[in-house]
Formats: C-alpha cells, sequence, structure tokens
C-alpha cells in the first residue's frame, strides 16, 4: 500500500463538519477501491485542502474521487519524512503553535536528499524562527513536495524558506482533522 496525495480546490467555502461526514460516506467507495482515507489539511479560507489516503496507487482515489464527486486538483503516490526526534524548542515551548502547510514544485525532478540538505543547512534559521518541521510528503515523480511545519505563524515559516533559498509556491496555516 502506498500513501497518496489529494489536492482539491473548491469554488465556495468547504464546511469542515459536511467534510467529515462525506469523508464516512465515501469510505464504502474507497473500500471497494481498496483504498482508506486518514486525514486531511483545511486552509484558513476553507478553499483548499490537501488529503492523505492509503491505497494501492493514486488511481484508486481518483476513482473514487470521481464517483463520489469530490473534485480534485492531482492525486499522487508519496513518501513522508519525518524528523527521527522530536526538537528541543517543540518538547520546551509554551509559545502559541499553529501548524503549516508548504507547497513546492520543482520544473524537473530533484532528490529529497538535496531539499533536505538546504534545510539541514539551515537548522540556526529554523531555531532562530521558532519553526519546528513536522512532516513531508514527497511526490514519486519528485516534482512536488508539501512540508508540515508548527511555527507561530505562517509568515515565519515564509521568511525562513526565504532566507534558506528554499522554492515554495504557496503557505497557510492549516486546519488537521479526519472523519473520527
Amino acid at each position: 500500500m502506498s500513501r497518496i496525495v489529494v489536492e482539491r480546490q473548491f469554488p465556495e467555502p468547504a464546511d469542515i463538519a459536511a467534510l467529515k461526514i462525506s469523508a464516512r460516506d465515501d469510505s464504502g467507495c474507497l473500500a471497494r477501491h481498496n483504498a482508506q482515507y486518514l486525514y486531511s489539511y483545511l486552509a484558513p479560507d476553507c478553499r483548499r485542502m490537501v488529503c492523505v489516503f492509503e491505497a494501492p496507487d493514486a488511481e484508486s482515489v481518483r476513482i473514487a474521487s470521481r464517483q463520489s464527486g469530490m473534485p480534485f486538483e492531482r492525486a499522487y503516490s508519496a513518501t513522508i519524512h519525518e524528523p527521527p526526534l522530536a526538537s528541543p524548542l517543540e518538547s520546551g515551548t509554551s509559545r502559541p503553535r499553529t501548524d503549516v502547510l508548504v507547497e513546492r514544485t520543482f520544473p524537473t525532478p530533484v532528490a529529497f536528499d538535496d531539499v533536505q540538505a538546504l534545510e539541514n543547512d539551515g537548522a540556526w534559521c529554523l531555531n532562530e524562527h521558532g519553526v519546528t518541521f513536522v512532516r513531508t510528503y514527497f511526490a514519486n515523480d519528485r516534482r512536488r513536495m508539501l512540508c508540515r511545519y508548527r511555527a507561530a505563524d505562517a509568515e515565519s515559516v515564509r521568511i525562513v524558506n526565504r532566507r534558506l533559498g528554499m522554492p515554495f509556491d504557496a503557505v497557510w496555516p492549516i486546519t488537521h482533522f479526519s472523519a473520527d
């Protein structure tokens, strides 16, 4: 089974309660395609959402999404990368924190290790701005990456990415939810 990332755009703001109901209602359709919904990230304007599934391949989730009438912009298989241990900043901070998603698109395939090296070299900058790396979803075609951070706000994450020369398309705070 693979992790499948689905990026969605809605013409009108989505209602989180309705999205949870839809996820539960769509579970039968997903099961027929041997896919399972895991969780989602929703943008503050409720028009952009990223969903994560477990499935044999991205096409299984695409088919189930079409059959359930749930729009999607793209769906792809991805590897998930997480830090080995929680950082001292994360475990010791009492500052309010928000989860932030960074979208990256690369014109040609990149190696995960090359992008990770930029972030590793800039660990001082992340610490300086109170930004903690949480997780990366790296598309198997190596041209798309979604990175989740925890920080005081999205602007802190933007500043770090600019200072480190890390390319990004968008940076937005997220609400994390599942069908539960």
